[in-house]
């Protein structure tokens, strides 16, 4: 009976880090080629903005960058005192906000009207940041171990969250009332309500299926959650209750491997856009066309009189 029992367990422990979907394909990589500007060096947190932009943290160049979908420049923002850029987000008018994990600043380098600022006070060093819809940014104070929020106009705002210690907040997404926060010191996703109250969280470390380690970006769409798990140097998809779906990637520079990938984001078309940090660029995936193809089902035979 015992024997049976342990079986049993083994059997449900095994099943629970089956992948139930295919891992999507590599389309395309960018960020690597061409002139100076198109290329990224040590890209990170990232997020779309109303006209389809990616918005891209290029920690090594101190700059805020925008790519079209298809990878082409658009522009570009100094990032100034907030060197090495990690995190960025966008504001209620288009502006977007950069965060560090050096410098203890969360900055606003563009804005529609022009000008940018840097909010008073030292909120702590952070490799991420988000935004909601009313405006309120959310910081990761990778340090002291807290995620913390912010207006958009620089003051303190009153929503907070308290990891356990040695957790090491990182990458942060808000979507539909909560934050979700990457664990890179502890290795786990955990997600905190509207309160600051956590309400679920998973990974632990390791390399299997649904393990983590030290995950630095995580994004949410749909009811997906894609997850950046760093140093395993892939990409892990779940619900948004943390039931693993798929991996994809391994460690190398080929198309789809990865080294050290820190950010995930999402396309309007569902192409799932990865920041390959020490490998310098961005890799797109997704499901590749299906070719085209012609089947003979017979001749025609014309008959004459």
């Amino acid at each position: 009976m015992k024997s049976l029992l342990a079986s049993l367990i083994l059997l449900v422990i095994a099943t629970t880090a089956i992948a139930t979907e295919p891992p999507p394909s590599f389309i395309r990589s960018f960020g690597n080629t061409g002139a100076s500007t198109h290329r990224v060096q040590g890209p990170s947190g990232m997020v779309f903005d109303a006209q389809g932009h990616l918005v891209l943290a290029d920690g090594a160049k101190n700059r805020a960058v925008l790519f079209t979908a298809d990878g082409l420049y658009v522009g570009e923002y100094a990032t100034g005192t907030v060197t090495p850029p990690r995190g960025v987000a966008l504001g209620t008018d288009g502006s977007i906000f950069v965060c560090s994990n050096n410098t203890p600043f969360l900055k606003r380098v563009y804005a529609p009207g022009g000008g940018t600022w840097t909010p008073a006070g030292a909120p702590g060093v952070s490799y991420g940041i988000t935004s909601d819809p009313s405006g309120m940014l959310y910081m990761s104070l990778t340090t002291v171990g807290l995620v913390k929020s912010w207006n958009e106009d620089g003051t303190a705002g009153a929503w907070t969250a308290a990891p356990p210690p040695g957790a090491g907040p990182a990458g942060l997404w808000w979507a539909d009332g909560s934050v979700y926060v990457a664990c890179s010191g502890d290795h786990m996703i955990r997600v905190y309500d509207a309160l600051g109250m956590l309400v679920r969280e998973w990974g632990g470390f390791g390399s299997g299926p649904g393990q983590l380690n030290s995950p630095q970006g995580v994004c949410v769409n749909g009811d997906a959650v894609y997850v950046a798990d760093t140093q395993n140097h892939r990409v892990q998809k779940f619900t948004r209750d943390g039931l693993y779906l798929t991996h994809w990637g391994s460690a190398g520079a080929g198309n789809g491997q990865f080294n050290q990938p820190a950010g995930v984001a999402v396309a309007g078309n569902g192409e799932i856009f990865v920041a390959d940090f020490s490998n310098n660029r961005i890799q797109v995936f997704g499901t590749l066309p299906v070719a085209a193809t012609t089947t003979t089902w017979g001749r025609i035979k014309t008959l004459r009189k």
